[in-house]
C-alpha cells in the first residue's frame, strides 16, 4: 500500500574517486562486449554493463551491433557489481530484449496512480537467448533490468542473491556541499515482486570461485597468454562458462 512506502531522507557528503560518492560519469558505465567465446562448442557473447549511466543504452546498442550479422547462440549479460544508476537507462536497455507490450517495471509512489513502463516495440534482440550474471552487488536500476528480463521469461539469473534496492530516490543538493537523498517511490517487477530488502534469488546459484571465472581475464591469465588481454579474457570466460553450465 502507499502507506507502506515511507518517505525517508538520508544526508551524505559527496566524495571523490575513493568510491564514496555517486558519480554520473558515463565513461565509467563499463559497457564491453566479448565475442568469440565458445561453450559446449557453441559461440557465446558476453556483455558487461558496469553501471547504468545516461548514455548506457546507446553504448549497449553500439556494443551489440556486430551481433546483427552473426548472432551468437546465447548472450550472457554480466551485471555483477552493477550498483545501479539511471532508472530510465535500465528501462531503455530492457526494451532492447523484450517484445512489444511486455511490462518492464511498475512504479508506486506515495500518492497518485501506479506508473507502468512497457516495451514499445519488438526489441532488436527480443529473440536472442539470454542469461544474466548477478551477485550481491547487483542493485537498484540493475535489478530493474534483471527483474524485467526474468519475469518475462527472457533470462535466467546465475550467481548470487542480488542486493535488494527497490526504491527510487531523488537527491537535493544543499548549500554546504552535502546532499539530501529522498525516497519518493518503490518499484515492482512485472510479476508484482517487491525487490527492496529482498533481492532476487538466482535460478542457478554459483559459488564465488565459479562466478569469478566467468568473464575473467585477470593478471595471471593475461601473463599466461603473453599479455594478450582479450585472448586471456576469452580463455577465462570459456572456463567460467563451463563451470557455470555444470552448476
Amino acid at each position: 500500500t502507499p502507506e507502506e512506502l515511507a518517505l525517508t531522507a538520508r544526508r551524505y557528503t559527496a566524495r571523490g574517486d575513493d568510491g564514496g560518492g555517486v558519480a554520473d560519469d558515463d565513461a565509467s558505465d563499463g559497457v564491453v562486449l566479448l565475442r568469440g567465446v565458445r561453450a559446449d562448442g557453441r559461440p557465446i557473447a558476453l556483455l558487461r554493463i558496469g553501471r547504468m549511466g545516461a548514455r548506457t543504452p546507446e553504448r549497449v546498442r553500439a556494443a551489440l551491433a556486430p551481433l546483427d550479422a552473426a548472432p551468437p547462440a546465447e548472450l550472457w549479460v554480466d551485471l555483477r557489481g552493477n550498483l545501479g544508476g539511471s532508472f530510465a537507462s535500465a528501462v531503455e536497455v530492457a526494451r532492447l530484449f523484450l517484445n512489444s507490450g511486455e511490462r518492464i517495471v511498475a512504479v508506486r509512489r506515495r500518492a497518485g496512480p501506479v506508473e507502468t513502463f512497457d516495451a514499445l516495440d519488438a526489441g532488436p534482440y527480443a529473440d536472442l537467448p539470454l542469461r544474466l550474471l548477478v551477485d550481491r552487488n547487483t542493485a537498484s536500476a540493475a535489478e530493474v533490468l534483471a527483474g524485467a528480463l526474468r519475469d518475462n521469461g527472457r533470462a535466467d539469473l546465475l550467481g548470487e542473491r542480488t542486493y535488494g534496492k527497490g526504491l527510487i530516490q531523488t537527491v537535493a543538493k544543499l548549500a554546504d556541499g552535502s546532499a539530501l537523498e529522498i525516497t519518493v517511490a518503490r518499484y515492482e517487477t512485472p510479476a508484482g515482486r517487491l525487490v527492496d530488502q529482498r533481492g532476487f534469488e538466482p535460478d542457478v546459484p554459483l559459488d564465488s570461485e565459479c562466478s569469478a571465472r566467468v568473464v575473467g581475464g585477470g593478471g595471471s591469465a593475461a601473463a599466461a597468454s603473453g599479455g594478450n588481454v582479450v585472448a586471456a579474457a576469452r580463455a577465462e570466460a570459456e572456463r567460467g562458462l563451463t563451470c557455470a553450465q555444470q552448476a
